[in-house]
């Protein structure tokens, strides 16, 4: 798609450029990932194309760069949000499965640390994201949380970005935990 942009060109015209590196993973996916996973990960994947393997922040944001826009210019858009799916088998802890489709349960940051306790809670390595599996009822949900969030800022911060932006706020825990883990991070505090 950023073929399609001219972003050594675009870029002079703009002050800054948000990103949003979230929404890789939906209604649309035929299994199970990560909204918003800040690299991409070893495990193989189906249909096993470009365009999956590269759906990550990380590389996202290469994009940018290699089609010359400053990363002073960049700002990591994250999310506050997650995603969950139901009819998700028991196999891998749910992550990469078939499922019956988008579930109804929260999966913000505010649900999870709120509702969801009981579902057995997972982190990616590679992708540097969480994620809740119940294999009796088959949901899974991938989700932002204040450590997700802190390394995005942080990667930010390492890269030289202009900044972050999020979607959206009512997904943050009544103490902004998810606001105060990306501040942390984007300062290198």
């Amino acid at each position: 798609m950023a073929e399609r942009l001219e972003l050594a060109e675009i870029h002079q015209y703009l002050d800054w450029i948000n990103v949003m590196t979230y929404d890789y993973a939906g209604y649309w996916s035929e299994k199970t990932n990560f909204n918003a996973p800040l690299y991409a990960t070893s495990l193989p994947q189906e249909p096993a194309d470009s365009l999956l393997a590269e759906a990550n922040v990380h590389d996202t944001i290469a994009v940018y760069l290699k089609g010359g826009v400053p990363a002073s210019k960049i700002v990591l858009g994250v999310p506050f949000f997650g995603k969950s799916w139901k009819g998700v088998a028991a196999e891998n802890d749910g992550l990469y499965q078939k499922n019956d489709g988008l579930s109804d349960i929260g999966a913000s940051w505010v649900s999870v640390s709120t509702v969801h306790g009981e579902m057995a809670h997972h982190w990616d390595e590679e992708a540097r994201v969480p994620w809740l599996h119940d294999a009796e009822a088959g949901l899974w949900v991938s989700y932002e949380s204040p450590r997700s969030i802190g390394l995005k800022g942080a990667y930010a911060l390492e890269r030289g970005l202009a900044g972050a932006m999020f979607w959206e706020l009512t997904g943050d825990s009544a103490s902004n935990e998810l606001l105060r883990a990306l501040l942390l991070g984007l300062t290198g505090e």
